[in-house]
């Protein structure tokens, strides 16, 4: 019968507590993000992506359009949405045979943790390649996985580095992800005083072979491609000083560290801007976390165990400099939520060792409902920035469909078929969303994820344009950055008004001209640019 051994395979070969680990974060991040999943909502990024190969091999993930294929190189909110729920799912379920998790109400919580944390949210702010990103995920876990302490096969291990490998050639903050995974795992086995000091040392050591590797081979595959492509690492978020030493401050790099770790839970400092539901459970989380931890160290009894108790606690300790990884290699290293998922692992970890080794069933339940409630407020900021991505499209919508009539009346009178929109809104109150006329009980202006969403996506003409073409089929030549920047610079321009006032459209020249604000825009070098760049130079 076809599909016989399948379903073989689901019913004798997967246990419960994998079915159950599978489903439940599945659905979870389809509930939570369906309102995503089922609408166009785009961002600022999004206007670039309509369809794209992902092939943005300078910022060094050179396997992210491969990671990407499946879903296709459209934009697809519902298919991506799906296939990233899958991974999300498969993630969890690494997770919970790699602590061998039973307690099925655990499993949930550890579900709904992971796939409704505003990482997870704003990694789907960014839907066009939140599949690529969550295979990432995946691999990272797997990579944790396949090295374990009791695993020893050299295969294994060869495996592991290379799922690291692309891992981190699909998006470069998960090996942190990896890395905190590994991390807690060891923990875990420490305070069970599984293994004697000898296995201890040869794990750290597999490990310390299986990351350098992984990192080496990481760096040679992305130099060769490079080198290939002609391209060069991007200086984007200080992607191309990665490694760079000079002027290394590691107690600035740890301080900054330590100001994300509690940016992520807290958001800003309550005292100056305000409580809100985000802030007390961020701090309560804290909390937990530390808690947890000093419960199992005096539970399991580790300190009798003085080289157990000495790793344990120089684990725990690395668990901060892992969690921000790319922090310490580079300064330029800009710091998102999306970049932080491994930040959740210790939510989770901290909810494993107080199932394990709490003392009383109450501070379980306790423990329980606070991460239940996380789970609840970060579903309800996760839809209350979708609602507002909602408003921005339809904001932009609103401003473009204006602006697509203005171009299409000059065309017809004077004829031109070039447009340049001059000036940004990136300073501009107008680009973002006036969070203090809007009462949003679930504090997402206090969130971690306040400044992800805008009012509008005409920020710019790098923007507009884009959207012009996408959404009413605006078909006019753009001028290149050299030729935007003259204008600019002509007296006539700087004397216009801003959009959407009457003075801020003319013809100039053969140019078609709409300035939006004063301040002058960060252009892109289009291929136009670098051609007229490298004549220059053999002239």
């Amino acid at each position: 019968m076809m599909g016989e051994n399948l379903v073989v395979f689901y019913k004798q070969r997967l246990r419960k507590e994998h079915k159950q680990a599978f489903f439940a974060a599945f659905f979870i991040g389809l509930l939570v993000h369906i309102y995503k999943f089922t609408n166009d909502l785009p961002n600022n990024d999004t206007v670039f992506y309509y369809f794209s190969y992902q092939n943005i091999v300078k910022s060094g993930r050179w396997a992210l359009s491969p990671a990407c294929a499946i879903s296709s190189f459209f934009d697809l909110p519902w298919v991506i949405g799906c296939i990233s729920c899958i991974y999300i799912a498969l993630t969890v379920v690494v997770i919970v045979e790699l602590f061998k998790i039973k307690n099925p109400v655990l499993i949930f919580l550890i579900s709904g943790i992971l796939a409704a944390s505003p990482a997870t949210t704003e990694t789907f702010f960014y839907e066009y390649t939140a599949d690529g990103y969550m295979l990432a995920m995946l691999l990272s876990a797997c990579a944790a996985y396949l090295s374990r302490i009791d695993e020893k096969r050299v295969s294994r291990q060869i495996i592991s580095a290379t799922l690291v490998c692309l891992s981190c050639a699909i998006y470069q903050a998960y090996l942190a992800f990896s890395l905190i995974l590994a991390t807690c795992y060891f923990i875990y086995t420490l305070l069970e005083n599984r293994n004697d000091n000898k296995t201890n040392a040869k794990w750290i050591l597999r490990q310390a072979i299986i990351y350098i590797s992984s990192l080496v081979s990481y760096y040679i595959i992305w130099k060769i491609i490079l080198k290939i492509t002609g391209y060069r690492a991007t200086t984007y978020m200080g992607i191309s000083s990665a490694g760079d030493v000079s002027g290394f401050n590691p107690l600035r790099r740890i301080i900054r560290l330590i100001k994300e770790f509690i940016k992520y839970f807290i958001h800003c400092n309550p005292f100056t801007y305000g409580w809100s539901l985000y802030t007390v459970l961020g701090i309560l989380s804290i909390l937990a976390i530390a808690a947890a931890f000093i419960i199992a160290l005096c539970k399991s009894k580790v300190y009798k165990h003085r080289c157990s108790t000495i790793l344990c606690l120089c684990a725990i300790i690395a668990l901060l400099p892992f969690s921000g990884i790319f922090m310490l290699i580079s300064d330029g290293v800009a710091c998102f939520p999306r970049m932080q998922q491994s930040l959740n692992l210790l939510v989770i970890f901290a909810a494993i060792l107080i199932e394990r080794w709490a003392p009383r069933i109450s501070i379980k339940n306790v423990v329980c409902l606070l991460f239940a409630l996380v789970v609840f407020d970060n579903s309800i900021i996760a839809n209350v920035c979708y609602y507002q991505m909602s408003m921005c499209y339809e904001n932009t919508y609103a401003e473009a469909l204006e602006m697509n009539n203005v171009i299409n009346e000059y065309r017809r009178e004077y004829g031109v078929e070039k447009l340049a929109i001059l000036g940004t809104r990136s300073q501009c109150q107008n680009r973002d969303i006036d969070y203090e006329n809007q009462k949003i009980l679930s504090g997402v202006k206090l969130s971690v994820l306040s400044g992800s969403v805008y009012r509008t996506l005409i920020i710019d003409g790098e923007h507009a344009v884009p959207f012009l073409q996408h959404t009413f089929g605006m078909n006019m030549t753009v001028p290149t950055s050299t030729e935007q920047h003259e204008l600019w610079a002509d007296k006539e321009v700087r004397e216009m008004k801003n959009w959407p006032d009457k003075d801020s459209v003319k013809v100039i020249g053969d140019v078609l001209v709409i300035k939006l604000s004063d301040e002058e825009a960060e252009l892109r070098k289009t291929a136009e640019d670098e051609w007229e760049a490298a004549n220059r130079s053999k002239q």
